[in-house]
């Protein structure tokens, strides 16, 4: 597959992830988003709130490889950020932030040329990074994609398994 049909196919995936996902979460009841998903795992509801979380960092390091060449990409302890007690709220609020994220990162990767996505920045905790911590704009597209998959797919299937 062409890179351009990988790009293509990432930000479709990007564009339609918030709609899929309020869709499996919005009327989910108090006790399956209080219920973790595994053992020693998160709660529903820290899930959402932590792809709220990621997908405003995501965008972040996008606008930075946008603008800028060469620069250190900011990075977080999900974890911990899925320990604050924000992430005890209503799921509504991160609901509404992806999407207004989701919406801002397509309209900007449409509209960039085709060279910026060459760009490379500096992540060196990611596996998803080269050995020496270098990621380029389009990985960090395709891995906001996977990103959005991977956590699609284990909600579905937690819910199809109550």
């Amino acid at each position: 597959m062409s890179d351009q049909k990988k790009l293509t196919d990432a930000l479709a995936r990007i564009a339609s992830f918030p709609e899929e996902l309020s869709e499996l979460v919005t009327e989910l009841p108090d006790d399956v988003l209080d219920t973790p998903y595994g053992e020693g795992k998160w709660t529903v509801r820290q899930v959402v709130h932590h792809l709220a979380d990621a997908h405003v960092v995501l965008y972040v390091r996008i606008k930075k490889l946008a603008t800028e060449e060469g620069p250190d990409l900011p990075t977080f302890d999900q974890d911990a950020w899925a320990r604050t007690p924000d992430t005890d709220g209503p799921i509504a609020t991160s609901l509404y932030v992806i999407r207004a994220v989701h919406e801002r990162g397509v309209q900007l990767l449409k509209n960039l040329p085709p060279e910026v996505f060459k760009r490379i920045g500096n992540h060196p905790v990611r596996p998803w990074t080269s050995p020496d911590g270098k990621v380029t704009l389009e990985q960090l597209v395709l891995h906001w994609a996977k990103h959005c998959d991977t956590h699609l797919n284990t909600l579905r299937g937690f819910l199809e398994s109550r």
